[in-house]
């Protein structure tokens, strides 16, 4: 025969549910727009049929997706960005260096906030 036991510890009501957590929205400052916009006048005066998205991506070694992300403003590693400057120069008819220097100086600006 099963003992007896206190009734009253039973729970009788479900257990409230749990506040749902607010969702983080996505950080603006994550992207830069002065890259983006840099980005833009590249592909605009190298004439956008003679860049080949399939091609810059293979040359900076990194997937396309990747090449896009950096063509929406997301900046990218500090050791890819002399190899965009590579692919551009050509492109541009302008030296690696001062592709490289223009995209760094654009990033230093954004990431002091000026």
């Amino acid at each position: 025969m099963r003992r007896q036991f206190r009734q009253d510890l039973l729970i009788t009501t479900p257990p409230p549910k749990p506040k749902a957590k607010p969702r983080k929205r996505k950080n603006p400052n994550k992207k830069c727009d002065a890259l983006r916009l840099l980005m833009r006048r590249y592909i605009s005066e190298a004439g956008s049929q003679n860049i080949n998205r399939d091609e810059w991506a293979e040359v900076c070694d990194v997937h396309k997706k990747t090449l896009d992300r950096w063509i929406y403003g997301y900046p990218p590693q500090d050791d890819l960005i002399y190899k965009i400057a590579r692919y551009l120069s050509p492109k541009l008819q302008r030296s690696k260096i001062d592709i490289h220097l223009e995209i760094c100086k654009t990033l230093s600006d954004w990431r002091e906030g000026s």
